[in-house]
């Protein structure tokens, strides 16, 4: 009965447009709670049966998750992140976790991981262009930055202001910068490795492709699938040990999870590497990926 209730409310509110008036605030749905500020703007403070409802069933899981237009989705994700909302957040992750530790203890194994897959390569040199997706705070670029120096560094991120940031706060180092997805830079692979004269490509990812709508991580590996150059792509997203019918859904707002393992198999790219962080826990895991485009053995 209560189910049955919440649809009806959601199509009642999508159908009317009512949810849509609000739609600006919902974008900000992020920072608003942190302020504890509601959707609504007339209530003082976040309530979280109101704003949680609205914001998490009506919106993004009523709406958003149906849309069958991945380009309208993607849009609606990085509305999210416009008009300084996604600096706020990579201020955040700078400010309270200024040296990545917190963030680097959580996910430790594609740390260490990536830092013997140079060191056994022997790709701390000029040959090789060092790429973060989604890089927000730049903390993780840094890390490597400052661990191997002699390798090529860009950072990527979706939008001007995100990149802007990073421009602020490593004014002194020498890292390269380019806007767009994930998808786009993958497309755009062989050309960033001639640009900077590279011949072998990290590309490093730490809990960004989980952003990503399905049909964009898909295109992205079938992007990857044509670079001619030989790359190392390096990840670690959020993940469930549920994958029965499908090979991804929408789990809370515009986080979704995906079957890395079988989207990166389908894609006829190969696993070197794979870990999942907790064996036999259903929720709240994570997998650790490494995959390349060519025949490579175990690290």
């Amino acid at each position: 009965m209560k189910q049955i209730i919440i649809n009806i409310v959601s199509f009642i509110l999508i159908k009317s447009g009512l949810i849509f008036l609000i739609e600006k605030r919902i974008f900000r749905y992020r920072s608003l709670k942190y302020e504890n500020k509601s959707i609504i703007p007339f209530l003082k403070k976040y309530y979280h049966f109101i704003d949680y409802f609205l914001v998490t069933v009506v919106y993004f899981k009523n709406y958003y998750s149906k849309i069958k237009n991945p380009k309208k989705q993607r849009e609606i994700s990085f509305s999210t992140l416009d008009h300084g909302e996604g600096v706020k957040w990579a201020k955040h992750y700078f400010e309270e976790n200024s040296k990545g530790n917190i963030h680097r203890k959580e996910r430790d194994d594609i740390y260490k991981k990536t830092s013997e897959l140079i060191i056994n390569k022997s790709l701390n040199n000029k040959k090789t262009l060092f790429i973060n997706i989604g890089s927000s705070s730049g903390l993780d670029l840094i890390y490597f930055y400052n661990k191997f120096n002699e390798m090529v560094y860009l950072s990527s991120d979706i939008n001007n202001e995100i990149i802007d940031f990073q421009k602020g706060l490593y004014k002194s180092h020498d890292i390269h910068y380019f806007i767009g997805p994930a998808d786009q830079v993958a497309e755009n692979l062989d050309a960033l490795g001639k640009k900077y004269d590279t011949e072998k490509i990290i590309i490093f990812c730490n809990g960004s492709l989980q952003y990503e709508i399905p049909f964009f991580l898909n295109r992205g590996l079938e992007n990857l699938n044509k670079a001619k150059i030989k790359f190392f792509y390096c990840l670690a997203e959020a993940f469930e040990l549920k994958f029965d019918k499908t090979d991804n859904y929408n789990k809370k707002n515009i986080l979704w999870m995906h079957n890395y393992p079988k989207y990166i198999s389908k894609n006829n790219l190969e696993i070197i590497w794979q870990k999942i962080s907790k064996e036999n826990q259903v929720y709240n895991n994570s997998i650790n990926i490494i995959f390349t485009n060519n025949l490579t053995r175990d690290i």
